[in-house]
């Protein structure tokens, strides 16, 4: 065999293993929410993507990628578009309350854009309707975890509407 092509399968070999890292990388929760935190918003739309059609019914999964267009306009209001982040990312929370009903994520989301367009009465309904399927009294059925619930919390009490 020559040289050449020992070469090439090397390079192609090693850009291969390169692609299926970033794949596996690219399918952790985590590691798309960094992107995001990072200001990768493409990739981490990206990587929201893989996730959701590695698990559709996941309903945090379109509340990280709802939140993911927010940010990317809150990252530079002069040059990006509200409204086309928000119909993108209402999109996501739409699809997440479809996905699971149950989860008061994607709400939480929903209540912010109202928030973000003043609509403060909308965004108390939204963020009512997401505490009401947190754990309590009157909902026992509710089977999130108490790690999910604090974080439930935080995002309603950051927005501090309700």
């Amino acid at each position: 065999m020559s040289q050449v092509l020992k070469n090439a399968i090397f390079f192609v070999g090693c850009f291969v293993v390169i692609a299926c890292i970033q794949v596996i990388q690219a399918q952790d929760l985590h590691t798309a929410v960094r992107l995001t935190h990072s200001e990768r918003f493409t990739e981490a739309a990206s990587a929201y993507k893989a996730l959701i059609l590695q698990n559709p019914n996941d309903g945090d999964l379109y509340y990280y990628s709802g939140n993911n267009y927010l940010q990317k306009y809150f990252s530079d209001t002069a040059a990006i578009s509200f409204n086309e982040m928000a119909d993108s990312a209402t999109v996501m929370f739409q699809k997440g309350i479809q996905a699971e009903q149950k989860n008061p994520a994607s709400y939480i989301g929903m209540g912010e854009i109202a928030l973000i367009r003043r609509s403060i009465t909308e965004a108390q309904q939204y963020y009512s309707k997401a505490q009401s399927l947190l754990p309590s009294k009157t909902n026992k059925i509710s089977n999130i975890t108490p790690e999910k619930q604090a974080q439930i919390y935080t995002w309603i009490d950051r927005k501090s509407v309700v």
